[in-house]
């Protein structure tokens, strides 16, 4: 079934993008906060996720994007951006980008 899908979005040139972006440490609550309310605002007009999604005390979010438009320094700049005013540091450890 999941080949049949691939087929299907390969013909219709749909393409899902999913990004993992592990950081140092677990996310504080307001730490991700931030990054599930601001950070969509910090990507390029172009390049915009259809969604962001993650839990709280986890090092981990997950950001979905319709098409490959994103690179990994892309993410990194978006998340250090939208976590800069926040008092403590958790500086992104790791970035997956997997094209689905």
């Amino acid at each position: 079934m999941k080949k049949l899908i691939r087929k299907v979005k390969q013909i219709l040139k749909i393409t899902n993008v999913t990004c993992v972006i592990e950081y140092t440490n677990p996310l504080s609550i307001s730490q991700f906060t931030a990054l599930m309310q601001n950070m969509v605002n910090k990507f390029p007009g172009s390049c915009k996720p259809s969604s962001i999604s993650g839990r709280p005390n986890s090092a981990f979010i997950e950001v979905d994007f319709r098409e490959a438009c994103i690179t990994e320094a892309d993410l990194i700049r978006a998340s250090d951006m939208t976590l800069e005013g926040i008092r403590q540091s958790n500086p992104v450890k790791s970035v997956k980008i997997n094209n689905l």
